[in-house]
């Protein structure tokens, strides 16, 4: 036991040290398993006397297809999107203003002098622990964003890499496999095939997850009348990539925005999150998601707490499916050599 802990440590350890100069690759692998049902369909595709579609062209035409999508999207949105981007950023010196305003009316010198001195205590540390704190997440949302500017340059190399790794998957599994003695490697293949289809799977529902949650979310704020629906749109669509905190985070926004227009408003938009989030976790997520992915809620939060300290807003969106990973490798290695129980012998 104490060799594999500190085994599994040190390579736990030697994969935070690497993570920063991996973030191209793992990029790539997150587009290659996006594009990976489109290329699969394009193969499939046959003229003449059974003649496939080579897989490189099938690749090409995958990155067109995705493009002119995402054009698209961008031509219907990006203007209405920006506009409200300006707005909002304009409006932030009178939001400010108002939420200080709202601050000094509850907890002003007045109302603080008619309060017991205990409770005055209070209110002034409290006041304190979330300033401390608010400052503290701008600073980590800083330093996540020049990490990832930092870090722009090498994403050049995340078009090529996905290239080749939808055109050469099958030959860069078999070099991985290779690597393996010879009586391992059915083993490494099983393993890596286990590892391919759960991250595929991840992927292809959290997009579907992504864009139902952007999708519900933008129409619930524009019927109930909030302002700068598709900002929140866009960050319900990025706060669903983090699993349970995302959906936190994306609630306080839109009842703060919600807030600063109307009181009963905020109340009507908190409801609305609430009522959305539990159909989304009881219904929706179950629907798309399924059992391909079995993991405790306690380890989601671990991993994402983690992943945001290791590597910031990369960290919290990569955590859950290096957690899956990490499953997968426990599952077939942890016990590796171990005898079997007892009932566990009879069984078989």
């Amino acid at each position: 036991m104490l060799v594999k802990s500190a085994f599994a440590l040190l390579a736990f350890t030697a994969f935070c040290l690497v993570a920063d100069f991996l973030l191209p690759v793992l990029i790539s692998i997150a587009f290659s398993y996006l594009l990976y049902p489109i290329v699969r369909t394009l193969e499939k595709i046959t003229w003449g006397r059974d003649r496939r579609m080579p897989s490189a062209v099938a690749v090409l035409l995958s990155f067109v297809i995705f493009l002119l999508f995402m054009s698209a999207a961008l031509q219907i949105l990006m203007v209405p999107l920006v506009t409200q981007v300006n707005t909002l950023t304009k409006a932030l010196p009178g939001f400010a203003a108002q939420v200080s305003a709202t601050m000094n009316w509850f907890f002003g010198p007045e109302a603080r002098a008619a309060l017991p001195a205990n409770v005055q205590a209070l209110i002034n540390e409290a006041l304190t622990t979330a300033g401390r704190n608010v400052m503290a997440l701008f600073q980590d949302l800083i330093s996540s964003t020049f990490r990832v500017a930092r870090s722009m340059a090498s994403m050049v190399l995340v078009p090529f890499l996905t290239f080749y790794f939808l055109k050469d998957w099958r030959t860069l599994k078999a070099m991985a496999v290779k690597v393996f003695p010879y009586d391992r490697q059915a083993l490494a293949e099983k393993v890596l095939e286990d590892i391919g289809s759960m991250l595929c799977t991840y992927v292809d529902n959290m997009l579907k997850l992504c864009l139902v949650a952007a999708g519900c979310l933008t129409v619930g704020n524009y019927v109930l009348g909030v302002q700068y629906t598709l900002v929140l749109g866009l960050l319900a669509m990025l706060t669903e990539l983090i699993p349970l905190v995302g959906s936190v985070v994306g609630t306080l926004v839109a009842v703060f925005v919600a807030l600063l227009q109307r009181p009963a408003l905020a109340l009507q938009v908190l409801i609305f999150y609430l009522v959305y989030y539990q159909v989304d976790s009881q219904v929706i997520m179950p629907t798309l998601v399924g059992k391909a992915i079995t993991l405790h809620p306690v380890l989601i939060i671990l991993s994402v707490i983690i992943g945001g300290k290791l590597a910031g807003v990369i960290g919290l969106i990569f955590a859950v499916p290096v957690l899956a990973i990490i499953k997968i490798l426990y599952g077939y290695f942890w016990h590796w050599g171990e005898p079997l129980p007892k009932e566990e012998e009879k069984a078989i």
